[in-house]
């Protein structure tokens, strides 16, 4: 079941152990699709909390299916991602905690600038626009 956040009740997690999480959050409502990039599933969440004195330490992956549009042919390829995560707050004085925008940035910051469907991508014809991975130019 996706959600929105991912918020942790603090004084409900035990001293010095490690706590198993697993969540999942709706990639389209944390505004994380792009022009040439989609999510096709769900942002899955699988790691571990650990509380220690005034520090939480959140580690663990995050995995998901996407749809990136290549920058050279813009042909939609369908990929797994899986980013690795690992977390320390400040605990002090606090009750609850939300690494929601924590778990967004890390997805965002893993974005290529420009993917590629392959290193030796061809891209298009800037003249007659084929494709020229699949096809040779029209052009002469």
């Amino acid at each position: 079941m996706s959600s929105v956040k991912l918020v942790f009740d603090l004084t409900k997690l035990p001293l010095d152990e490690k706590v198993e999480i697993k969540h999942e959050l709706d990639p389209k409502i944390l505004e994380m699709d792009f022009v040439d990039f989609h999510y096709k599933s769900g942002l899955k969440i699988n790691g571990f909390l650990e509380k220690m004195n005034d520090v939480l330490v959140a580690s663990g992956t995050l995995t998901s299916t996407v749809e990136q549009v290549c920058g050279r042919c813009l042909e939609e390829i369908e990929r797994e991602v899986n980013e690795p995560f690992d977390f320390a707050f400040d605990t002090k004085g606090k009750t609850e905690l939300n690494i929601t925008e924590d778990i967004r940035e890390v997805m965002i910051i893993s974005h290529p600038l420009c993917f590629l469907c392959k290193e030796e991508c061809k891209g298009l014809c800037a003249g007659c626009g084929a494709n020229l991975n699949k096809e040779s130019c029209k052009c002469k």
